[in-house]
């Protein structure tokens, strides 16, 4: 399985943050799982991270939101990625194994909490079937043209595209099963 990550350093967005040593962390809760960490990013966040196994998308955007959605289309559509993949936060940690979810009953996986302020989906944890690369690319491709650069717009753009019901369960999509998850179970953030 691979884990991918966005780093899109934009420095004067107002939300910005150094997720380096985030991803550092991460690689290791990849590696625990066996798993390989892939960190997506820009010529610029390349050259930040030369100890990451990077995929560099020359085309990202600059806005920062459609930059989160853009990058992951062009990661789904490159070669040399022919595994499952879970897209997880670049401040995300692995508490348990993604892989035990691909039970080959769907194509793409998401979490969801009605809860969530600023939408129901929440990208911190989404699963691409290696089989549904090209399906997912399209989808993700249309979610980064409706995709604004006001904070969560990656997330409205997305379920948007995905067409993500806010009840759980398994549903028949155009590009696939699309599997809706509890957020609590498997894309959760503890306080305390």
């Amino acid at each position: 399985m691979i884990v991918a990550s966005t780093y899109a350093p934009r420095r004067d967005h107002p939300m910005w943050q150094d997720y380096r040593p985030y991803l550092a962390l991460q690689r290791r809760s990849v590696e625990r799982y066996g798993h390989r960490q892939v960190v997506i990013t820009d010529a610029a966040g390349a050259l930040e991270m030369p100890d990451f196994d990077c995929f560099v998308d020359t085309t990202m955007p600059h806005e920062l939101m459609p930059a989160l959605v853009h990058a992951q289309a062009d990661f789904l559509s490159a070669d040399g990625f022919d595994d499952d993949i879970a897209f997880i936060g670049a401040d995300g940690l692995l508490g348990h194994d993604p892989a035990a979810l691909m039970d080959g009953n769907f194509a793409i996986g998401v979490t969801v909490d009605a809860g969530f302020m600023d939408c129901h989906l929440n990208t911190g944890l989404m699963l691409v079937a290696a089989g549904a690369r090209s399906e997912a690319a399209a989808v993700w491709a249309l979610a980064a043209k409706h995709c604004g650069d006001n904070w969560s717009d990656d997330q409205r753009s997305l379920a948007g595209a995905l067409d993500v019901p806010i009840e759980h369960g398994l549903y028949r999509r155009h590009y696939g099963n699309l599997l809706v998850m509890p957020a609590f179970m498997h894309n959760d953030a503890p306080t305390g």
